[in-house]
């Protein structure tokens, strides 16, 4: 975790959606020694837990904070570049090293499928469940026991 995060206040700025996603950056540069991580929304959800959406909102904080520069690639790939959080330049590799995690994508599994698969997980409900009325509320086909109606005459 980069002291300049802290130190210039970017910390309290941030949503902790953005900090998810930091982390998770900061976390596979150094798996891999990398500087420039491509990832997918599905695989920062399989780690952090955010939504699609959530990833987007994190994604757009964190390059107006300026520790991050993010390029679109095809098939919902982002390449993200670290940069220096004082600076706003870019960090540089790891000598001896590329600096680049690529995206490798596993069979089976892609945007689509993981939207089908949350389809499928989702309750299905057989119809639309809509609160009681007020006349459903109040109408009492069995009445309670000694409860007469008012004008009801044994």
């Amino acid at each position: 975790m980069p002291r300049a995060l802290v130190e210039s206040g970017l910390l309290m700025k941030l949503s902790p959606s953005a900090l998810l996603l930091y982390v998770f950056l900061l976390f596979l540069a150094q798996k891999h020694s990398a500087v420039q991580i491509e990832t997918v929304a599905y695989e920062i959800a399989d780690f952090t837990g955010m939504d699609a959406k959530s990833v987007k909102a994190a994604r757009d904080s964190l390059e107006q904070a300026g520790l991050v520069a993010c390029h679109k690639r095809q098939h919902g790939i982002f390449a993200y570049q670290l940069l220096h959080p004082k600076s706003g330049l870019p960090l540089p590799p790891p000598s001896g090293r590329r600096g680049i995690r690529l995206h490798l994508p596993k069979p089976g599994r892609s945007a689509r499928t993981v939207r089908q698969m949350q389809r499928e997980a989702a309750p299905k409900q057989a119809g639309r469940c809509y609160p009681p009325s007020w006349d459903e509320i109040s109408r009492d086909d069995l009445g309670e026991p000694g409860e007469e109606e008012p004008g009801e005459e044994e």
